[in-house]
């Protein structure tokens, strides 16, 4: 009986010490039969299953919104002038 409770201390032990170093990883299931083994482990509560979250997409974003307030008034007037004469260029070809 006292070996027993030695060796409940020690899994006691065991276990505080690598509760700290719980580790989430990613698996790809290559077998249906590990799917298996994992879902037995699961049952022994030694590892656990999460749901997969869906990644969320940032809304778009309107380039005239993302872009405002970059360039000087000055700059976008020169911006401007040049795009207009650059488009009367190809006009008159």
């Amino acid at each position: 009986m006292i070996c027993l409770l030695r060796m409940g201390r020690n899994f006691f032990k065991f276990v505080l010490e690598n509760l700290a170093k719980m580790k989430t990883v990613t698996l790809d299931i290559l077998n249906e039969k590990a799917l298996n083994l994992l879902k037995d482990l699961e049952l022994l509560n030694l590892i656990k299953f999460r749901k997969e979250k869906k990644e969320v997409r940032p809304s778009k974003v309107k380039l005239s919104d993302k872009y405002r307030g970059i360039l000087s008034k000055e700059q976008g007037q020169d911006l401007k002038l040049h795009i207009k004469e650059t488009r009367n260029e190809w006009g008159s070809i």
